[in-house]
């Protein structure tokens, strides 16, 4: 690797005048330095996405689409490495770690997103380019147009739970709830997780429920299937409900009357 060509992809697209051919590029560059950030740095995603500014000036629906990149490779890390490992012709060679990521985007793109196969290849081809990364645009493309041929055979005969999973985790898991829990613990957890809200006015729970198409709990929580990003939802800014989760509205319930009593929340 010579010396022009960085380890890590910071530096945003142009988002002030988009031009034609960045169309699409902006949130996958954001993607990709926050993706560097959390794998690199070991940083939080909900404190990556905090304090980026790249992903801070998308668009609402730029930012949602960022963020479910971001998820969706961290969920299926484990699967979408083992895939690119499959389509390279030499898995053992060392690439660069912005090009690793660029893969693992584009490769989630094709295989756990809505996006069209020549769409995630083509952005993930200029995505290299923008990362100064010309020399491995060939590869980029020859990787990720061997996943859109084979990928979804070659992921029928993956096994999730266990790719997806650290192995010391997957085995307290074993040791504490069986094999067949452990193996259900796993495999839920590549699904994005549900979002739960208390309502601060009960009498408008009702409203928000059909706003957001929510699931009404049997704690008076409001569950959302998708969240997204909390502070741009309706209603947040403006106090009108709070992010909690079902579990945790629990002892307020079994609490009782606590009306003039100071409570400690440990």
């Amino acid at each position: 690797m010579s010396a022009q060509e960085p380890t890590l992809f910071t530096e945003p697209v142009d988002t002030e005048k988009p031009s034609p051919e960045n169309e699409g590029l902006d949130s996958r560059a954001a993607a990709l330095g926050l993706l560097g950030q959390i794998l690199g740095r070991k940083t939080p995603l909900d404190q990556a996405l905090e304090n980026n500014s790249a992903f801070k000036i998308l668009p609402g629906r730029d930012k949602a689409f960022c963020r479910m990149m971001l998820s969706t490779v961290l969920r299926r890390l484990g699967q979408l490495d083992d895939l690119i490992a499959r389509a390279e012709e030499k898995p053992d060679t060392e690439h660069p770690p912005v090009i690793r990521d660029i893969l693992r985007l584009g490769a989630a793109q094709i295989l756990f997103m809505n996006v069209p196969d020549h769409a995630a290849v083509d952005t993930s081809v200029r995505l290299a380019a923008a990362a100064r990364m010309d020399r491995r645009k060939g590869f980029v493309n020859g990787v990720l147009r061997t996943i859109t041929r084979k990928g979804r055979e070659w992921m029928a005969r993956q096994d999730e739970g266990r790719l997806n999973t650290p192995e010391w985790l997957l085995k307290s898991w074993i040791a504490d709830y069986g094999l067949r829990t452990a193996a259900e613990i796993a495999r839920a957890h590549t699904a994005e997780a549900p979002l739960d809200i208390t309502v601060r006015d009960e009498s408008q729970r009702s409203y928000w429920a059909a706003a957001f198409k929510a699931t009404q709990m049997g704690t008076g929580t409001l569950r959302l299937v998708k969240g997204g990003i909390v502070t741009d939802m309706d209603g947040f800014r403006e106090g009108h409900w709070w992010v909690q989760d079902a579990s945790a509205a629990l002892p307020a319930l079994l609490f009782g009357d606590i009306k003039g009593r100071s409570v400690v929340d440990l």
